[in-house]
């Protein structure tokens, strides 16, 4: 596990310094190396502007904390994080499209629409 940083791995390159980030009309950035361990991604280093990235200025360090914390599981799963945002609002078809386009997707359909079957019908005995 990497080390855990203190600004929740965003910072903005500005000279306005760190506690008067929250008023600050600069970007934000994530800054993010992963594991030495990790499977996939030993070491890799990421930094990205976040506000170009998900096309918005996320006005608060919690907001951009959450953004950044998107971005870097997307990026660990190798993804990019600006395909799917959680405000697009997919649709199911979109969701189940993207989910059989990673790595390791079965190819059988019943493997992968069974099991949402299945759950539709124990919602519909409910």
């Amino acid at each position: 596990m990497s080390k855990q940083s203190e600004t929740g791995n965003v910072k903005k390159l500005c000279a306005c310094g760190r506690p008067k980030w929250a008023a600050c009309a600069h970007p934000w950035y994530v800054d993010y190396k992963a594991a030495k361990t990790h499977p996939r991604r030993a070491n890799q280093r990421y930094r990205k502007n976040l506000d170009q990235m998900i096309g918005v200025h996320c006005e608060t360090m919690a907001d951009a904390k959450i953004e950044a914390s998107r971005a870097i599981v997307a990026w660990l799963d190798g993804k990019d994080p600006a395909d799917l945002q959680a405000s697009d609002r997919p649709t199911l078809l979109q969701v189940i499209t993207e989910y059989r386009k990673r790595p390791d997707a079965g190819t059988d359909e019943a493997a992968q629409i069974g099991p949402s079957r299945s759950a539709r019908c124990r919602e519909a005995v409910r």
